[in-house]
Protein backbone atom coordinates (compact mmCIF):
# COMPACT_ATOMS: atom_id res chain seq x y z
CA UNK A 1 0.00 0.00 0.00
CA UNK A 2 1.26 3.49 -0.80
CA UNK A 3 1.77 6.15 1.83
CA UNK A 4 1.21 9.77 0.94
CA UNK A 5 3.08 12.51 2.74
CA UNK A 6 2.13 16.15 2.50
CA UNK A 7 5.01 18.56 2.88
CA UNK A 8 4.37 22.25 3.35
CA UNK A 9 6.68 25.01 2.19
CA UNK A 10 5.28 28.11 3.84
CA UNK A 11 7.97 30.61 2.90
CA UNK A 12 6.38 34.07 2.60
CA UNK A 13 6.83 34.49 -1.16
CA UNK A 14 5.33 31.19 -2.28
CA UNK A 15 1.68 30.16 -2.03
CA UNK A 16 2.66 26.55 -2.78
CA UNK A 17 2.11 23.41 -0.77
CA UNK A 18 4.23 20.48 -1.82
CA UNK A 19 2.70 17.03 -1.88
CA UNK A 20 5.15 14.15 -1.77
CA UNK A 21 4.02 10.59 -2.42
CA UNK A 22 6.31 7.87 -1.06
CA UNK A 23 5.19 4.26 -1.54
CA UNK A 24 5.85 1.91 1.38
CA UNK A 25 8.26 -0.18 -0.66
CA UNK A 26 10.27 3.00 -1.41
CA UNK A 27 11.01 1.95 -4.98
CA UNK A 28 9.43 5.13 -6.31
CA UNK A 29 9.40 8.67 -5.02
CA UNK A 30 6.88 11.20 -6.35
CA UNK A 31 6.97 14.91 -5.65
CA UNK A 32 4.26 17.12 -7.09
CA UNK A 33 4.09 20.87 -6.49
CA UNK A 34 0.56 22.14 -6.08
CA UNK A 35 -0.78 25.60 -5.36
CA UNK A 36 -1.99 25.92 -1.79
CA UNK A 37 -5.42 27.08 -2.98
CA UNK A 38 -5.91 23.74 -4.74
CA UNK A 39 -4.70 21.66 -1.78
CA UNK A 40 -7.04 23.63 0.47
CA UNK A 41 -10.01 22.28 -1.52
CA UNK A 42 -9.53 19.18 0.61
CA UNK A 43 -11.16 19.67 3.99
CA UNK A 44 -8.94 16.91 5.40
CA UNK A 45 -5.70 18.53 4.20
CA UNK A 46 -6.93 22.02 5.08
CA UNK A 47 -7.59 20.93 8.66
CA UNK A 48 -4.19 19.24 8.90
CA UNK A 49 -2.41 22.33 7.60
CA UNK A 50 -4.34 24.62 9.93
CA UNK A 51 -3.65 22.33 12.90
CA UNK A 52 0.09 22.36 12.16
CA UNK A 53 0.24 26.11 11.70
CA UNK A 54 2.31 28.10 9.24
CA UNK A 55 5.44 27.97 11.40
CA UNK A 56 5.98 24.26 10.68
CA UNK A 57 8.09 24.22 7.53
CA UNK A 58 8.08 21.02 5.45
CA UNK A 59 6.39 18.76 7.98
CA UNK A 60 5.27 15.51 6.35
CA UNK A 61 1.64 14.60 6.95
CA UNK A 62 1.02 10.89 6.33
CA UNK A 63 -2.13 9.99 4.42
CA UNK A 64 -3.30 6.52 3.49
CA UNK A 65 -5.28 4.92 0.66
CA UNK A 66 -4.11 7.26 -2.09
CA UNK A 67 -1.70 6.25 -4.81
CA UNK A 68 0.17 8.47 -7.24
CA UNK A 69 -2.28 7.92 -10.11
CA UNK A 70 -5.24 8.92 -7.94
CA UNK A 71 -3.35 11.93 -6.59
CA UNK A 72 -2.49 13.13 -10.08
CA UNK A 73 -6.10 12.71 -11.25
CA UNK A 74 -7.38 14.65 -8.24
CA UNK A 75 -4.91 17.46 -8.84
CA UNK A 76 -5.76 17.45 -12.55
CA UNK A 77 -9.44 18.03 -11.75
CA UNK A 78 -8.87 21.00 -9.45
CA UNK A 79 -6.21 22.61 -11.65
CA UNK A 80 -8.59 22.37 -14.61
CA UNK A 81 -11.53 23.72 -12.58
CA UNK A 82 -9.43 26.62 -11.28
CA UNK A 83 -8.72 27.57 -14.91
CA UNK A 84 -12.13 26.55 -16.33
CA UNK A 85 -14.89 26.97 -13.75
CA UNK A 86 -18.04 24.93 -14.25
CA UNK A 87 -20.69 26.95 -16.06
CA UNK A 88 -24.24 25.79 -15.49
CA UNK A 89 -26.40 25.40 -18.61
CA UNK A 90 -28.63 28.40 -19.30
CA UNK A 91 -31.75 26.21 -19.01
CA UNK A 92 -30.85 25.18 -15.46
CA UNK A 93 -33.83 25.12 -13.16
CA UNK A 94 -33.89 27.56 -10.27
CA UNK A 95 -32.89 25.89 -7.02
CA UNK A 96 -31.25 22.86 -8.67
CA UNK A 97 -28.58 21.56 -6.35
CA UNK A 98 -25.00 20.83 -7.39
CA UNK A 99 -25.56 17.10 -6.89
CA UNK A 100 -28.36 17.03 -9.49
CA UNK A 101 -26.55 18.85 -12.26
CA UNK A 102 -25.38 17.11 -15.42
CA UNK A 103 -21.69 16.48 -15.98
CA UNK A 104 -20.10 18.64 -18.63
CA UNK A 105 -18.12 17.09 -21.50
CA UNK A 106 -14.75 17.56 -19.79
CA UNK A 107 -15.98 15.86 -16.60
CA UNK A 108 -17.38 12.94 -18.59
CA UNK A 109 -14.01 12.49 -20.26
CA UNK A 110 -12.15 12.99 -16.95
CA UNK A 111 -13.96 10.23 -15.05
CA UNK A 112 -12.18 6.86 -15.04
CA UNK A 113 -13.68 4.45 -17.57
CA UNK A 114 -13.56 1.26 -15.51
CA UNK A 115 -15.64 0.88 -12.36
CA UNK A 116 -12.78 -0.39 -10.19
CA UNK A 117 -10.69 2.73 -10.80
CA UNK A 118 -13.77 4.94 -10.44
CA UNK A 119 -14.66 3.41 -7.07
CA UNK A 120 -11.07 3.76 -5.82
CA UNK A 121 -11.11 7.42 -6.87
CA UNK A 122 -14.35 7.90 -4.92
CA UNK A 123 -12.71 6.38 -1.83
CA UNK A 124 -9.66 8.63 -2.17
CA UNK A 125 -11.73 11.78 -2.76
CA UNK A 126 -14.04 10.89 0.11
CA UNK A 127 -11.03 10.43 2.41
CA UNK A 128 -9.70 13.84 1.36
CA UNK A 129 -13.21 15.32 1.81
CA UNK A 130 -13.35 17.05 -1.56
CA UNK A 131 -17.10 17.40 -2.02
CA UNK A 132 -17.03 19.05 -5.45
CA UNK A 133 -15.15 16.15 -7.04
CA UNK A 134 -17.06 13.57 -4.99
CA UNK A 135 -20.32 14.85 -6.51
CA UNK A 136 -18.85 14.51 -10.03
CA UNK A 137 -17.61 10.94 -9.48
CA UNK A 138 -20.83 9.79 -7.80
CA UNK A 139 -22.89 11.38 -10.56
CA UNK A 140 -20.84 9.35 -13.05
CA UNK A 141 -21.65 6.14 -11.14
CA UNK A 142 -25.34 7.07 -11.06
CA UNK A 143 -25.31 7.72 -14.81
CA UNK A 144 -23.64 4.37 -15.52
CA UNK A 145 -26.04 2.29 -13.41
CA UNK A 146 -29.14 4.05 -14.70
CA UNK A 147 -31.24 1.52 -16.53
CA UNK A 148 -29.51 -1.52 -15.02
CA UNK A 149 -31.59 -4.27 -13.52
CA UNK A 150 -31.42 -5.08 -9.83
CA UNK A 151 -29.44 -8.22 -10.64
CA UNK A 152 -26.93 -6.29 -12.78
CA UNK A 153 -26.39 -3.79 -9.97
CA UNK A 154 -25.92 -6.61 -7.47
CA UNK A 155 -23.27 -8.16 -9.69
CA UNK A 156 -21.52 -4.83 -10.27
CA UNK A 157 -21.33 -3.98 -6.56
CA UNK A 158 -20.86 -7.60 -5.46
CA UNK A 159 -24.04 -7.52 -3.36
CA UNK A 160 -25.39 -10.83 -2.15
CA UNK A 161 -29.15 -11.21 -2.41
CA UNK A 162 -30.11 -12.26 1.10
CA UNK A 163 -33.88 -12.09 0.48
CA UNK A 164 -35.93 -15.23 0.21
CA UNK A 165 -37.97 -15.48 -3.01
CA UNK A 166 -41.09 -14.67 -0.98
CA UNK A 167 -39.52 -11.56 0.57
CA UNK A 168 -38.26 -10.39 -2.80
CA UNK A 169 -41.70 -10.87 -4.38
CA UNK A 170 -43.29 -8.88 -1.55
CA UNK A 171 -40.81 -6.03 -1.99
CA UNK A 172 -41.40 -5.96 -5.75
CA UNK A 173 -45.18 -5.76 -5.23
CA UNK A 174 -44.86 -3.01 -2.61
CA UNK A 175 -42.57 -0.99 -4.87
CA UNK A 176 -43.93 -1.70 -8.32
CA UNK A 177 -43.92 2.03 -9.04
CA UNK A 178 -40.09 1.95 -9.14
CA UNK A 179 -39.97 -0.09 -12.35
CA UNK A 180 -42.32 2.26 -14.21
Amino acid sequence: MDTLHLEMDVTPNTPKVYIKLVPNDATEDYAISVEKSIVMKSTTLKNMIEDLGDDNNLIPIPLSNINSVQLQKIIEYFVYRSEHPYVAPKKRKVGVQESTRELDDWEKEYCPKDFHTLFNMILAVNFLDMKELLVVLCKEVATRIEGMTTQEIRILFNITNDFTPEEEEKIIKENDWVEK
